[in-house]
């Protein structure tokens, strides 16, 4: 479960956490999460009591057994806690990693990574972190990718969800000639970042388009 701290005030944190406990759901991704667009209310400012870090040990102490205030929860919590790690950014990653790591999160999960190369480049990163004991054995770095269709998607996803798309990826899937082809690209390349992934990493995740989920 995606957990933001978008208009997340403290109370309506626990609450939700609270909720997911009950609903049985006990791994949850906390993440800070864009500032929402104001359009015409330019007066509206957003609310939030805390950024991921501060969820990190929210959830942290809950799994110890206290709620936000310290006062002894009537059952400890047993969340498996998660964050975002944005690979096409490892020299300003490392430190904001490692105090997402201290705060007690458990794995991150990266932004879409669009080329071989950078699950290398991750590789070599989470191998020095771990040899320089601030990313415990313990601790699982989940690369991801996505189901790339076309150069216009390319282009979408760095504009507007501000990934790093590669430009030797975004050079030849414009290099195709047709949508088919550029669909069989995306499908290839998709491929081959899951298969340079598992090489190094002990799990893959993929993002599906929201309207062609079928396509995983």
């Amino acid at each position: 479960l995606h957990l933001s701290c978008r208009d997340l005030t403290l109370i309506s944190a626990e609450s939700k956490i609270s909720g997911a406990e009950a609903l049985g759901i006990n791994n949850i991704l906390a993440i800070t999460g864009d500032r929402p667009a104001a359009g015409d209310y330019d007066k509206s400012v957003a609310v939030n009591n805390m950024q991921s870090i501060g969820l990190i040990r929210l959830l942290k102490q809950r799994n110890a057994g206290y709620n936000a205030v310290g006062e002894q929860l009537e059952h400890p919590s047993n969340i498996y806690i998660g964050c975002a790690f944005d690979a096409g950014k490892l020299s300003s990653e490392k430190l904001r990693n490692k105090t997402k790591y201290n705060a007690g999160a458990d794995f991150a999960l990266t932004q879409i990574i669009s080329d071989v190369k950078t699950v290398e480049q991750l590789a070599a990163f989470v191998n020095e972190a771990k040899k320089n004991v601030w990313a415990g054995p313990d601790f699982f770095m989940v690369p991801g990718t996505y189901v790339f269709r076309s150069a216009a998607n390319l282009h979408y996803l760095a504009k507007h969800l501000r990934v790093k798309i590669a430009p030797e990826t975004l050079h030849s899937m414009e290099a195709c000639q047709t949508k088919q082809e550029q669909k069989e690209y995306g499908y290839a390349l998709a491929r081959d970042v899951i298969l340079a992934a598992k090489q190094y990493f002990p799990a893959v995740y993929i993002i599906p388009p929201a309207d062609k989920p079928e396509s995983i």
